[in-house]
């Protein structure tokens, strides 16, 4: 029996729990040796990035999740509701023939 890590969830630009991460500038290429000072700066950038995206994303999946819950929570109260209101008619699973309307002419 595996055990399999659900994958992580995101959340849509623009949405209020939506995390911000900045740009990766990681990468330098054609720049030559950097002295060890820059290096140092650039490393303990780079690994600041790579912490808060970490945070980003175990916070956008744990919003994420909550989300689903809460939507799936609703859509089976909705459901119960309308299976114990008796004023609510169920959805036709089929819909009725249709009469046709021919005349006949009687001559």
């Amino acid at each position: 029996m595996s055990t399999e890590e659900e994958p992580t969830q995101t959340l849509p630009v623009g949405h209020p729990q939506a995390g911000y991460v900045r740009s990766d500038l990681s990468e330098h290429v054609d720049t030559g040796t950097l002295p060890d000072e820059e290096k140092e700066w650039h490393e303990k950038r780079n690994q600041e990035r790579e912490d808060q995206l970490e945070q980003v994303e175990k916070s956008e999946d744990e919003a994420a999740k909550e989300e689903q819950e809460e939507r799936e929570r609703q859509a089976k109260e909705a459901e119960e509701q309308r299976e114990n209101d008796p004023a609510v008619v169920p959805p036709a699973t089929s819909t009725p023939p249709v009469k046709s309307s021919k005349a006949t002419s009687g001559s």
